[in-house]
């Protein structure tokens, strides 16, 4: 996990210093962070991750906003908040 928060914290920087062309790689890091966490059984400490991935994608749009929903929502199920989760699935079948 620390090489994934390292990542994190390297793109923030990036981003805070250009965010057009460094915003996707935060979301990216973000996502994955996500994702690591689900996957180690925490979707509790996923869920801010993902939720600000999804914040930043939106401004994105295509394919990394369509990914960052599926992340979210994979998060949101994992909580059980699975109406949620369902919703963002079907945004993301929009974009």
């Amino acid at each position: 996990m620390r090489n994934v928060e390292r990542a994190i914290a390297g793109a923030r920087g990036l981003a805070a210093r250009d965010p057009v062309a460094h915003t996707g790689l935060l979301v990216r890091a973000l996502r994955e962070g996500a994702r690591l966490r689900l996957a180690r059984g925490d979707p509790a400490r996923a869920l801010p991750m993902a939720e600000e991935s999804l914040g930043l994608a939106r401004g994105l749009g295509g394919a990394p906003l369509a990914m960052t929903l599926h992340c979210v929502a994979d998060v949101l199920t994992a909580l059980d908040r699975k109406d949620e989760a369902l919703n963002l699935l079907r945004e993301a079948d929009k974009q």
